[in-house]
């Protein structure tokens, strides 16, 4: 197989399963629906500490590694995020959209729903935002350190 073929069928599967993850954020609270994101992060980690240490692709030292590394870049703060804002409000986190508002009834994901005796709080958009905006910073700023 060419190279550089593999090289983006490599990448594209890091990158696919961390906008997997990252797209149906909302059925992350469903466990078995996170296992499975989980699981595959894990193998497409794996994969790039695979192709990282032997330098196949021959790019930038660290990038195969962080590109594959992606979905664990949500996975991993999306759970800590999750356990803390359980902890300091006693339930779980609704992922808001455009169309929430305070006191609003949550929209769910495919896989899980939300359930309706709680109303969509302040806090839950400040979980939304980081769950979706710590990683992106965190991925911006590594390719920035690994290129310079």
């Amino acid at each position: 197989m060419n190279p550089e073929l593999l090289k983006y069928l490599v990448f594209g599967f890091g990158l696919g399963t961390a906008l997997f993850s990252a797209t149906f954020a909302d059925d992350l609270m469903n466990p078995n629906f996170y296992r499975k994101c989980l699981t595959a992060g894990i193998i497409s980690f794996a994969l790039g500490l695979t192709f990282e240490l032997t330098n196949f692709f021959n790019v930038s030292n660290g990038m195969t590694l962080l590109i594959m590394s992606a979905a664990l870049l949500h996975l991993i703060p999306f759970e800590l995020f999750r356990r803390l804002f359980k902890h300091y409000t006693g339930t779980n986190p609704y992922i808001t959209s455009a169309s929430s508002s305070t006191g609003g009834t949550p929209i769910g994901g495919f896989w899980h729903k939300y359930p309706r005796n709680r109303k969509i709080q302040s806090s839950d958009f400040a979980f939304s935002f980081l769950q979706a905006l710590v990683p992106i910073f965190t991925f911006m700023l590594l390719v920035f350190l690994i290129k310079n």
